[in-house]
């Protein structure tokens, strides 16, 4: 059983209906509606998500007191080969909540390779969430994708 999202194309939708990950999706150019069983555990120590996180739509962490914690996208070539019919300007949301105890107990979200900050800051702090738009960037023989704050 994969835990990577098995995406496929028909006309301008694609659709994602793996149990394994817990998410229901379908995707229209102009709009993505989501439907996720779950959230994942995102950990309570710095870690490199999977695919299945990212494209789940919905994290959350609840490290320890004191600590910070990185957590760091799939590489943009991991992401791309999760869905290849990203075309340049496509977007998908994840959402991050930080269920951590103290104060300056704090998330940041790191881009793996190719996975680089469009705009806003990607520090979820304690007792918050944030919403952060992946962009695709770049072209299907060199993937490249942007992370923007939006909420």
């Amino acid at each position: 059983m994969s835990t990577t999202p098995n995406f496929r194309l028909q006309k301008d939708i694609v659709a994602d209906n793996t149990s394994s990950t817990g998410v229901s999706s379908v995707y229209n150019r102009a709009q993505v509606v989501k439907r996720v069983t779950l959230p994942s555990n995102a950990g309570a120590v710095d870690a490199t998500l999977t695919n299945a996180q990212v494209f789940g739509g919905l994290l959350y962490s609840t490290h320890a007191t004191g600590a910070t914690i990185t957590l760091t996208t799939p590489t943009a070539a991991l992401l791309y080969a999760a869905c290849p019919q990203f075309q340049v300007g496509d977007t998908f949301d994840l959402t991050i909540l930080n269920l951590a105890p103290g104060a300056g107990d704090t998330v940041t979200l790191a881009g793996g390779a190719g996975v680089t900050s469009g705009a806003g800051s990607l520090i979820v702090a304690i007792s918050t969430n944030a919403t952060f738009q992946f962009r695709f960037t770049g072209v299907p023989s060199a993937p490249t994708f942007q992370i923007y704050r939006t909420a």
